[in-house]
């Protein structure tokens, strides 16, 4: 029976080999040192092996899980295989490209249009968005039509990728797949591959998603427990500096992620975002602006905030880049959910998100009497009755205000029990 521990420390051997769980399970070792789960079962008397997906992207239980499902589907014939119904010579006949490899063309194609000759940069927002697509490529999409011809996919098999993310109740994954399905397969027809879309309309047969939750947030009255909680916290000081950077300034979680101490000149009190890592780039770069014309979002730093910056950068490791690293590998940055994580490890699980506490700000500086357009422009919000770009996201504009305003807001954070 496999454990964690098993599998963590399963090392690669000259061929592949397997470690058997239960009822079917078991975790394929290459070479490379690639461990994917299998699940056996028997199918029409004949005994067949599915790939469920990569540890440690599919953890052990949701194997077990995501195991469990499919036998139950399979023996109520409550799922169909289309692989099982291709024509062999359809398939020695076609001259389209494979899935998978057009996946990674289609990959270049869309990092290449929003980023030009800057593909290479990493910024927070590409980096995760990669790593969703690589996860679903990896787990969902290419164990089902990875080895197929683009031309013989069929409604069925995107079909069947949908039923079986969402049979682990994935349901937004779900949506992220049939958005990036339909995003390949118009471009295979912009380019003459396919005459059809084998995606299009699958969100009609979609499970009902969940209703969309709005962040949530505190109330300046709410803050002190918030505080309270900090001062118990067990985890790592690199982290709670992050939440603390967060309420101070205002910025997006993954603006924070990304950022570098050389963006931070704490002679002048101000952090600056280069383009790249703003929220509204992609939006901007579709609409056909040069990054050239996109202005850095300029943050003003309280000097409790500049504080902030000093203890993380004074602690940062030799090989460490970024502000905030990731807590096994210090030359990336620190992991998506870290802070979210936290804030939940303090009891507030659907109380508050790192996302919220821009709302958090944005309440309690409009109860504190600021201009609206000040308090818009720290938080990097569009201006939505102004076209250019340079005015729609100016965010270096009321800066001397939002100085004044941030550091207002610093000190009431200190009153209110943050130290």
């Amino acid at each position: 029976m496999l454990t964690d521990a098993i599998i963590r420390n399963a090392k690669p051997r000259k061929t592949d080999y397997q470690l058997y769980d239960i009822q079917g399970l078991s975790i394929n070792i290459t070479p490379a040192g690639t461990k994917s789960f299998k699940f056996r079962i028997m199918k029409k008397g004949k005994r067949c092996n599915l790939t469920l997906g990569q540890y440690p992207f599919l953890s052990l239980k949701e194997a077990r899980q995501l195991a469990e499902d499919k036998r139950f589907l399979y023996k109520n014939d409550l799922i169909h295989d289309p692989s099982e119904s291709l024509d062999s010579d359809a398939l020695a006949s076609s001259q389209a490209p494979i899935f998978s490899e057009f996946a990674e063309h289609w990959k270049s194609w869309k990092f290449g249009k929003l980023y030009g000759d800057e593909v290479s940069s990493i910024t927070a927002k590409r980096q995760s968005t990669c790593k969703q697509i690589d996860r679903a490529l990896k787990n969902d999409i290419n164990p089902v039509i990875g080895d197929l011809p683009l031309d013989l996919i069929t409604k069925k098999h995107t079909l069947l990728i949908q039923q079986n993310i969402e049979s682990r109740d994935a349901l937004s994954v779900a949506e992220k797949v049939r958005a990036w399905f339909n995003e390949m397969f118009r471009l295979a027809i912009a380019e003459g591959i396919i005459d059809t879309n084998p995606a299009a309309d699958l969100d009609m047969l979609a499970r009902g998603s969940r209703r969309t939750k709005h962040n949530p947030f505190l109330t300046l009255e709410e803050l002190p427990a918030l505080f309270e909680a900090f001062s118990h916290y067990k985890g790592l000081q690199q982290t709670l500096l992050g939440i603390k950077l967060l309420l101070l300034t205002g910025v997006r979680t993954g603006e924070l992620r990304a950022a570098k101490p050389e963006q931070f000149d704490l002679a002048k009190g101000i952090w600056c975002v280069p383009p790249e890592n703003l929220k509204q780039i992609n939006k901007l770069i579709r609409t056909g602006a040069h990054k050239s014309e996109i202005p850095p979002y300029i943050v003003p730093l309280s000097t409790q905030a500049q504080e902030v910056v000093k203890k993380l950068i004074s602690s940062r490791y030799p090989s460490q880049s970024y502000l905030l690293c990731h807590r096994y590998h210090p030359e990336l940055m620190v992991s998506e959910n870290t802070l979210n994580s936290a804030l939940i490890r303090m009891g507030y699980k659907d109380r508050l998100t790192g996302h919220g506490i821009r709302a958090t700000i944005s309440t309690a500086l409009h109860e504190m009497q600021y201009e609206h357009q000040w308090i818009e422009a720290q938080l990097s919000h569009s201006d939505k009755d102004k076209d250019s770009v340079s005015t729609t996201y100016n965010h270096a504009m009321y800066i001397e205000q939002r100085k004044k305003m941030m550091q207002d807001w610093a000190n009431k954070l200190n009153e209110l029990g943050m130290c």
